[in-house]
Parts: structure tokens; sequence; C-alpha cells
């Protein structure tokens, strides 16, 4: 019997096939059919969180031409700019009433200073049936593999990096009270770190950069974590294993702190 790539219990009856923009097969998985729903529900969250950021850049597009715009033409575009607006609020409280208070992913997204931009994007990219984080970051263009180098293809959604660096720079800039202190710490090894010569390793900016992207990583693993709980899926440990926040003022336990800064973690 072959188990289910998702959950590793049941029986995978299932086979999911993944194309490219040309229609050719890239792999396929085999699922439990209660996973196939799962994968199902996946990507028509994927097609609302996808059509969302569409109305949300076509809001921000139009915001940016009533500004510019003069006399006549100011007042023609300022109706659909605010109608624009007013879907966009429907749209994200539409969501929060489909996915209900209770969902993990809404109840983590509360506790942190993100959003509801990151909690559709999260939603609508994160795939849940996935049973790694591991083939999560590779999606997003968060390995080695994702970043440019001359004459090599990269590996995952440029696009989908952006967006994880965003987040992080998020937390950052809020001082979200856990997220923040990982931020600072991870920073501190990184700022650590000597060379062969004795000299610093990273330049004060490279450093600060290496900590933004290794704390776009841990958010998109706990994003997984929560989605993973909220369908009751096991949660396979990963070397990014730090607890979610737990609520709205929770703060690291030292000991990560002192883990993060000796490199130990």
């Amino acid at each position: 019997m072959t188990l289910c790539d998702s959950c590793g219990v049941k029986e995978g009856k299932v086979t999911v096939e993944y194309r490219d923009i040309e229609g050719y097969v890239t792999r396929s998985r085999l699922l439990c059919e209660g996973c196939k729903d799962l994968e199902d529900q996946f990507q028509q969250y994927r097609i609302l969180a996808r059509s969302f950021l569409t109305m949300q850049r076509t809001r921000q597009s139009l915001d940016k031409k009533v500004k510019l715009a003069r006399h006549g033409v100011k007042e023609v575009l300022s109706s659909p700019a605010k109608w624009a607006k007013k879907e966009e609020r429907k749209m994200k409280k539409e969501v929060y009433e489909l996915l209900g208070e209770d969902h993990e992913l809404v109840r983590w997204i509360n506790n942190t200073a993100l959003g509801e931009t990151a909690l559709l994007v999260y939603l609508g990219e994160i795939n849940p049936t996935m049973p790694t984080v591991g083939r999560v970051w590779a999606y997003w263009a968060l390995t080695p593999k994702g970043k440019r180098r001359s004459g090599q293809r990269v590996v995952g959604s440029p696009q989908l990096k952006g967006k994880a660096m965003f987040f992080a720079t998020v937390c950052i800039m809020k001082r979200d009270s856990f997220y923040y202190p990982l931020f600072e710490a991870k920073r501190a090894y990184y700022r650590s770190q000597k060379d062969a010569n004795g000299q610093p390793k990273y330049r004060p900016i490279v450093a600060h950069n290496k900590a933004i992207y290794w704390l776009a990583k841990l958010l998109v693993a706990h994003a997984w974590e929560s989605l993973r709980k909220e369908h009751g899926l096991p949660i396979n440990p990963h070397r990014l294993h730090i607890p979610r926040k737990p609520s709205p003022e929770a703060t690291p336990p030292p000991e990560i702190l002192e883990k993060l800064k000796t490199g130990q973690l």
C-alpha cells in the first residue's frame, strides 16, 4: 500500500498532476481522498487570493492616477477609485467570514503585526497538503536555488519571495513583540561572524538583509504550520523549529534568543 504524500497515514488513491504554463506535467503526487479534497479547496482559495490582489493593485493604480489628475479628470477617476476601495474592504470582510475567527491562520495573523493582505497571500500560495515546509520554501524561492544567478534558472517564484521579504519587513518596522526580537537576535549572530582574517564576515547591511531573509522563511513556516494544524495534518520538524506566536503580546523565550545569537538555531 502506498501512503498519501500529504498526511502519510491513509492510502494514496488519487493522482494529482501539476503542469507548467505550457501544459506539460512537471510532477505528480498520490493523495488520499481527504487530502485531494483539501487540494481542491486550496486551488479555490488561490483563485480568491489572486483575485483580491488584482483588485488591490487596481485600487492602488487608481489612487495614484487620482492624485496626478487635474481639472475634470480628477472627478471622473474619483468615482471608480472609491468603488474599488469599497469593494476591497468588502472582500476582506467576506474572506474573514468565510474562514471564521477560529481558523488557525486567522488566529495566528491576528497575533502578529501582519494584516489581511498577508493572510490572503499565505492562504492562496501555501498548499497545506505539502508534507514539508521545505517544499513550500522552494515554491516561494526561499532556497539557495531561488537566488538569481547569471546563466542559472531560478527555482520558485521571485514575486512570492518579494512578498515574503515585505511581510518580514512589516514585522520589523512595526516592532512585533515576538518576531522583532527574533530578527534582532539573528542579526546579532550574523554581525558577530568573522572571516579567516578575524574581520567581520558580513557588512552591516548584508547581515541585516540576511536576518530579514531568515525571518521571511520563519513567517512562511509558521503560516504553513497554521494551515496544517487547521486541517489536522502532521507537522514534520524542520530546522527553523521555533513555536508560533501564541498571543498578541507574546515575546520569545530567552533561551531561543540565546540560541539564535550563538548560531545554534
